[in-house]
């Protein structure tokens, strides 16, 4: 009985943690339906489905007319409401993303012929019900077309309040909770940030800030969740070099303009801060079971060389990074996720500046 009672207590302790980064890394769809009168619809068969779901979920409203989909991942979805004598209405592009939980009233109509009508209406992008009252979502499309540093740590500060990884009032960055799938992974001696992803594997980003529930703690700032990417029923991939080279190796009209090579040419001593970067990343995803398991990998090498004004050397960083993910669906509404992520931080002379010898720099 003992054994039995020790197993249970370490089975909770390993499985309470991996509930609360679910619910952290997911959001949920619900919502009534009812009919042209306000009426609640009891048995509606409701479906939802999305590139980022294995396969299609489905509910049945109850009593009262509603339904709820929880623990969805990140994606744009399609609900679908299904009842005999009545049209079939379909709502689409909604998007939903983590700690989310979006309303979806639909109305339907009684039918004489068989028929589905597609709502046009606006879908939902709020959380009416959420208690947050400063957070940002950042997808990966608005992560694709904004410019932001090779560092997946200073997404945060594309955030409203967030400046120089300084939140709401914190005093420095130890005031951010780190996070990736919803697992700190804050350094666990500064609580400054300790893992330095590849950008290009964020699927996307969530900023939470003032009004959170209690099972969020230990910041000061904001929450920063970074969810990762998961491939899908398609293959998938993406490669993409950046290359800077001396400014004597710059193609013409790259990395440059009439006014800053005037400048250059007038002022040959002075030496442009970035001489060299080289930025190469390779990513690929898709299924090895369609609906049942997926794969995600993905590889990155960053390389950047400064010379500053006055310092001898160069100011030399090289980060390789790469990352693997595997989800898999046991249940329709039990996923396991696991990943191996790796990136080493390398820098030669770090604070070099003309004031520093390169003896007292760290390497």
């Amino acid at each position: 009985m003992r054994k039995f009672l020790s197993f249970m207590v370490i089975a909770l302790l390993i499985l309470a943690p991996l509930a609360f980064s679910q619910s952290r890394e997911t959001g949920a769809i619900e919502g009534k339906i009812t009919d042209e009168e306000g009426s609640p619809l009891p048995g509606v068969t409701v479906t939802i489905s999305s590139p980022s779901l294995m396969g299609v979920r489905s509910a049945i409203t109850d009593a009262e007319g509603k339904y709820r989909f929880p623990a969805l991942p990140p994606g744009v979805y399609t609900v679908k409401a299904e009842l005999q004598g009545f049209t079939t209405v379909v709502q689409e592009n909604i998007r939903v993303s983590t700690t989310v939980r979006l309303t979806v009233d639909l109305v339907m109509k009684p039918a004489s012929l068989e028929e589905e009508v597609t709502v046009i209406a606006k879908a939902p992008t709020v959380d009416v019900k959420s208690t947050e009252t400063a957070s940002v979502t950042l997808s990966d499309e608005i992560l694709r077309n904004i410019p932001y540093s090779n560092f997946s740590t200073d997404i945060v500060n594309l955030a409203p309040g967030v400046n120089n990884d300084v939140a709401y009032g914190a005093s420095d960055s130890t005031g951010i909770s780190y996070q990736v799938d919803g697992v700190d992974v804050s350094d666990p001696e500064a609580g400054s940030a300790w893992v330095f992803l590849d950008p290009n594997i964020v699927e996307e980003a969530k900023v939470m800030g003032v009004g959170l529930p209690a099972e969020y703690g230990n910041f000061t700032g904001v929450i920063f969740n970074m969810v990762t990417k998961s491939g899908g029923n398609e293959f998938s991939g993406h490669f993409e070099t950046i290359f800077q080279g001396k400014k004597d190796d710059w193609p013409k009209g790259l990395w440059q303009t009439e006014n800053n090579s005037k400048y250059l040419d007038d002022f040959p001593e002075l030496t442009s801060p970035l001489q060299k970067l080289a930025d190469f990343g390779a990513h690929l995803g898709g299924p090895i079971v369609k609906d049942r398991v997926w794969f995600f990998i993905g590889a990155q090498y960053y390389r950047s060389m400064r010379y500053p004004t006055g310092f001898p050397e160069a100011i030399d960083y090289k980060q390789p990074r790469g990352f693997i993910k595997i989800t898999s669906q046991i249940t329709p509404r039990t996923n396991i996720n696991t990943f191996f992520e790796y990136d080493a931080y390398n820098g030669i002379n770090r604070g070099g500046a003309a004031w520093v010898s390169p003896e007292a720099t760290v390497t």
